[in-house]
């Protein structure tokens, strides 16, 4: 199998601003394997929505899919000044004798109920990799696929609606497997990021 024979590279891929109908075409990134927009007059702007139209022909017949996605209103971001994400020994104890966890406090906005919290290990590698962590795996297994696996996690919270209200997500120790420096990145997704998220491992 040969990925550079991307099945769809020669669809037809459209983002239309449902505010104003304007279509905007995309074109096929063969370094990414996927589509983008190589203008700079589009403008994603909170409470809107757009529409992702595709056009391809598959085993020689012709296919169609559209999505709508509204982004979330105003509001949403993180408190940086609430969260914990400085530096931290592995499972470094408080004076009570708990582990402390990194920590994500952010400002919900009033259209969303679902956030997801990216976590990327920026320095993961067999010798950074905690040998000592309650997963019990053995440096002897460390291929690349696995380090793969460790070095990108995902956690997910569903909060309240109310635009200003606050909620925290915790990054767990089997979130963090490698010493090092993280990058986390964290998202204010629509239903259709919601069900894709909660359902993507199984399909």
């Amino acid at each position: 199998i040969n990925i550079y024979d991307f099945p769809l590279k020669d669809a037809d891929v459209t983002i239309t601003d449902l505010q104003n109908n304007k279509t905007y075409p995309l074109s096929f990134n063969i370094g990414q394997l996927g589509f983008e927009y190589r203008g700079d007059d589009i403008k994603i702007e909170p409470g809107k929505s757009y529409q992702l139209n595709v056009s391809a022909e598959i085993d020689g017949k012709p296919a169609s899919a559209t999505s709508t996605t509204s982004v979330p209103l105003n509001g949403f971001g993180i408190d940086r000044t609430a969260s914990n994400l400085g530096s931290m020994g592995y499972r470094e104890k408080d004076t009570d004798g708990n582990i402390k966890t990194f920590s994500v406090r952010f400002n919900s906005s009033s259209s969303t109920n679902f956030y997801a919290l990216s976590i990327v290990a920026l320095e993961a590698s067999p010798e950074t990799f905690i040998e000592d962590s309650p997963g019990h795996i053995d440096l002897e297994d460390l291929d690349e696929d696995f380090i793969n696996m460790l070095k990108y996690q995902f956690q997910w919270s569903q909060s309240s609606t109310n635009a200003g209200t606050q909620s925290t997500i915790d990054i767990l120790w089997f979130s963090t497997w490698f010493y090092g420096q993280y990058r986390a990145i964290l998202y204010a997704g629509d239903e259709n990021f919601k069900l894709y998220s909660l359902t993507h491992s199984d399909v």
